[in-house]
């Protein structure tokens, strides 16, 4: 074994589960101790149809690279949180198609970083692996082995699978998306997926995730509009953010209409707007409403008052104390702006709202996660 990788197997936890090796032994692969089985093995007591659901995700990644190599013609590719080694790889799947097409691997996994190093010693020299944390976005970019290879003034693809789910939202996982597309050039595209659970039992989430707590980074469910957070900034690529089995990038083919195991979203982005300062728009003046409460939907803007839709509401409010949270705040934002426009007329519009101030200047609204707010519709009496 190389210095190098013996010095990063030093930080290694055998005892803990982890989630990458949890994944490994998901997917059958022998990279993963006692520990990881144990914990893998809850998880499949509680849903037996995850391993079906990391073969989904394989084929998803796989059409995904193929549609980036093949249609848009992207040459580069970051890779964060890759995990471990497996038998379709980002560079193996890209070189199908572009020999040449470059690969920078990001992780902070010390097994991860192990396996990567000593399998791409023999590889492509235009492929590296470099420690990063994702939380770091800027030491990342500015990796001196990953500007060797990765030319920021060009479109690159940026893969995001599965990893953002082992960021809760302390760690403010949206703006270090926002922080890494904005240093890509435009016209390059983000590949993302997550797990989701919608359509799974409570019960069966909740165990999931209590499991993960003892790992070495928590499971974060986010609902499918958390994720279309992340592509702010970004315009979708046909069929948009679907299950990962529906995903077939205007290949049609092997997707399935159902949906499959319905455990993981994914979809792939194409970078075209400033993605940070939009992201920051949203995050800094959008106040959740009250779900069920139609008069409470009311946001305040920089350019005025924005209405939101109930069924929008009620993907930010779960919980009695989330939703007491954001009545306080909804109810102190409103009563501020409304102090600075006290003859201000707040309308609701299919189109969104919009805002008439006491001069009778009319400011249009901005919008919510790349469109435009729907009006809120009050109950039938």
């Amino acid at each position: 074994m190389a210095p190098r990788e013996s010095a990063i197997l030093d930080g290694v936890q055998s005892w803990r589960p982890n989630a990458a090796r949890m994944f490994d032994y998901y997917v059958g692969g022998k990279d993963n101790f006692a520990a990881d089985r144990d914990a893998a093995r809850m998880v499949l007591a509680a849903a037996p149809d995850v391993p079906l659901a990391a073969r989904e995700h394989r084929a998803f990644v796989i059409r995904a690279i193929h549609f980036l190599v093949a249609r848009a013609r992207i040459a580069q590719f970051i890779d964060i949180g890759p995990g471990l080694p497996t038998g379709a790889n980002v560079h193996q799947i890209a070189h199908r198609f572009h020999p040449g097409a470059r690969v920078v691997y990001v992780d902070n996994d010390p097994v991860v970083l192990s396996h990567g190093l000593a399998l791409l010693a023999r590889q492509h020299p235009a492929v590296a692996m470099v420690e990063g944390d994702l939380r770091e976005p800027g030491k990342i970019l500015d990796h001196p082995r990953l500007r060797a290879l990765i030319d920021l003034g060009e479109p690159a693809g940026l893969c995001l699978t599965l990893v953002l789910d082992y960021l809760p939202d302390a760690d403010q996982p949206g703006e270090l998306v926002a922080l890494l597309l904005d240093r890509l050039a435009p016209g390059s595209y983000l590949v993302l997926s997550h797990v989701t659970g919608d359509s799974k039992e409570t019960h069966v989430r909740d165990r999931i995730t209590r499991i993960y707590d003892q790992a070495s980074a928590p499971l974060v469910m986010r609902s499918r509009e958390e994720i279309m957070g992340f592509f702010t900034g970004c315009t979708m690529v046909p069929p948009g953010l679907v299950y990962v089995a529906q995903w077939y990038g205007q290949a049609g083919g092997t997707a399935r209409s159902h949906g499959g195991t319905r455990w993981m979203r994914g979809g792939v982005g194409m970078k075209t707007a400033t993605v940070l300062r939009q992201h920051r728009l949203v995050q800094a003046y959008t106040i959740p409403c009250i779900a069920g409460d139609p008069r409470r939907t009311v946001a305040s803007t920089p350019r005025g008052v924005l209405t939101l839709g109930v069924r929008e509401a009620e993907s930010y409010s779960s919980g009695e104390r989330l939703r007491q949270g954001i009545r306080a705040r909804a109810d102190l934002a409103v009563r501020r702006r409304l102090a600075r426009h006290p003859r201000a007329d707040v309308r609701s519009r299919p189109s969104g709202g919009s805002i008439r101030p006491a001069r009778g200047r009319r400011i249009e609204t901005t919008t919510v996660l790349g469109r435009t707010a729907p009006a809120c519709r009050r109950p039938a009496p």
